[in-house]
């Protein structure tokens, strides 16, 4: 598995997975599942998130997902988690390898309020 499966079997393997709703993984790459989501019966599906709308920059994709909930979360279309339609920045966190994806390279106001750097 790669992309988001493989952040998922990661987060099983570990007894966090429970703790999502959504995993997202970029840039976009051919042949590699970019999202999955936990359905309100609790089975992950597959999906594709808008991540070709949103610049290559980690927190610019942060920012579009508070914007668009909907977009990055595909079971609020099933009516589950309506409390995220009021999702604010400061309720996202932002996982990475790499600190510099962590902060907008020009925007001090798209950075990342919350987040984890992860070897």
């Amino acid at each position: 598995d790669r992309g988001a499966a493989a952040v998922l079997n990661l987060l099983r393997l570990a007894d966090l997975a429970s703790n999502f709703e959504a995993i997202w993984t970029a840039p976009f790459r051919q042949q590699v599942t970019c999202g999955v989501f936990r359905s309100p019966s609790g089975i992950w599906q597959d999906f594709e998130p808008p991540v070709l709308e949103v610049a290559d920059e980690k927190t610019e994709i942060l920012h579009h997902i508070v914007a668009n909930p909907i977009r990055w979360f595909p079971q609020m279309l099933e009516g589950a988690h309506p409390r995220l339609t009021t999702l604010g920045p400061e309720s996202v966190i932002l996982v990475d390898d790499e600190r510099q994806n962590l902060q907008h390279a020009w925007h001090a106001s798209k950075t990342a309020l919350r987040y984890c750097k992860v070897a």
